[in-house]
């Protein structure tokens, strides 16, 4: 049993490599095909040709774009990733004080999102039919119609504006820094509450149907039928066999996850002023700073990578027959 999931566990990681370096790829193509350069923003009436250029050479933007793609592929591989056109800093510095904050935006809303979506799923699949279920249901094609940007505005206004209940926006309080460690740990978990909630509500409408409508194929499924003509008692049944079978199709939603909610967070960050990655790319993007946003794009492509590839590995856990193909 072991050799199985070894090859497909070596199988599985070179075409993950393999997937990562063309993602790498294609951005940094697209990014330096695009109009525009980072010498754009210290174009002006009195600068220059001369010194545009200079910039140019500096930034090595006017070698040839294979030369440019080694070069960069080259120091990728050695874990640098160059100098920030605009923040005039190590790019992975850059990332450093970014990363932390997305990570933590995220992995509050993740942990929102799928201890709802397993109750409400469960609560819906078992009661199907009835008010609550319908109710769930109802609720949960609202929460996924609705974009995610007007709904952040609306909790902003809500909550923040007319209520005064929650910040507006930003990571910590004004003067937060003089707060004790326990004040400081409060203040950022307020500020938290209503980006992590937002990302979490938006896309826990889709996990939700989906453990809903798997426990539910389970539940009418002929060995769910075969197992109660056995006598076994229906909770057993939703609990140790049907509930096990509804986890496949969701254990892979789970790894896939976290890419999408990094795309969440990039809209959520920018309109919660929240310090992360998605903020520091949109900036980035502004202002063609090349080396961050290929970073940027190339971590975020690595945790969409990271996510197929441990959701493929739980899937091949619970069920052997996929260590085969």
């Amino acid at each position: 049993m072991k050799r199985p999931f070894l090859n497909f566990l070596t199988k599985r990681l070179a075409f993950s490599i393999f997937l990562l370096w063309g993602i790498a790829t294609i951005t940094f193509l697209l990014v330096h095909v695009a109009p525009g350069g980072p010498e754009a923003l210290y174009s002006g009436p009195r600068v220059s040709p001369e010194v545009l250029e200079r910039i140019r050479h500096q930034f090595g933007l006017d070698r040839s774009l294979l030369a440019q793609y080694g070069h960069w592929l080259w120091r990728v591989l050695h874990l640098d990733f160059g100098f920030s056109y605009t923040n005039f800093r190590p790019v992975a510095e850059v990332l450093a004080g970014a990363i932390p904050n997305t990570l933590l935006l995220t992995g509050a809303a993740l942990a929102v999102e799928l201890g709802l979506a397993l109750l409400l799923g469960i609560y819906s699949a078992v009661r199907a039919g009835t008010r609550g279920d319908l109710f769930v249901n109802y609720f949960s094609i609202f929460l996924f119609s609705i974009p995610e940007f007007w709904l952040a505005l609306l909790a902003i206004y809500l909550f923040s504006v007319k209520l005064g209940w929650l910040p507006a926006g930003q990571m910590m309080s004004v003067g937060a820094a003089e707060l004790n460690v326990f004040q400081r740990i409060g203040d950022v978990l307020r500020h938290l509450v209503l980006p992590a909630g937002i990302l979490s509500l938006t896309s826990m409408a889709y996990s939700m149907r989906l453990v809903r409508s798997s426990l539910m194929e389970s539940l009418s499924g002929e060995d769910a039928e075969y197992l109660h003509a056995m006598g076994i008692p229906k909770k057993k049944i939703e609990r140790k066999y049907a509930l096990r079978g509804a986890l496949m199709p969701f254990l892979t939603h789970v790894g896939m996850s976290l890419p999408f909610l990094l795309g969440g967070s990039f809209i959520i960050e920018n309109v919660f002023s929240w310090p992360g990655m998605g903020r520091l790319t949109m900036a980035a993007i502004l202002s063609r700073d090349y080396p961050v946003i290929l970073a940027a794009n190339l971590i975020s492509g690595a945790l969409v990578v990271l996510g197929n590839l441990l959701a493929d590995l739980a899937y091949a856990l619970v069920d052997p027959r996929v260590r085969l193909t």
